[in-house]
């Protein structure tokens, strides 16, 4: 490494370029904002769906949700492996719950009720 690196890194970073450090609040900051926008949207989907009276979101569902955005925000701040391997855990507990199967209908159950697999 030559003599004046130091000197010359000093001189990058001042040179009009933000610093290190300022990237990485920037990034911080932004990536606080992501999971913020991310909260909201899927808080405006639960709430919009119009069959939701019909069909109220199970318990152990809204509290898979909650962990969910809870991991999420941690993981926005403190990046570890151990979170991502929560967050794709609920994140699958979510998606596959049997509460998106649906209810079957009465001519579904005429249908496929007496069949055997």
């Amino acid at each position: 490494m030559p003599e004046n690196a130091s000197a010359v890194r000093h001189q990058v970073a001042h040179a009009g370029g933000p610093s290190p450090q300022t990237c990485i609040q920037v990034a911080r900051q932004a990536a606080i904002l992501a999971v913020t926008a991310a909260d909201d949207a899927m808080a405006a989907v639960c709430h919009s769906r119009s069959d939701a009276a019909a069909h109220p979101t199970p318990p152990d569902l809204d509290h898979a949700q909650g962990e969910w955005h809870a991991t999420y925000r941690q993981l926005a701040s403190y990046p570890c492996t151990a979170l991502r391997r929560r967050l794709l855990h609920l994140s699958a507990t979510v998606l596959f719950h049997p509460h998106w199967r649906g209810q079957r209908s009465a001519g579904w159950a005429a249908l496929h009720g007496s069949r055997r697999d």
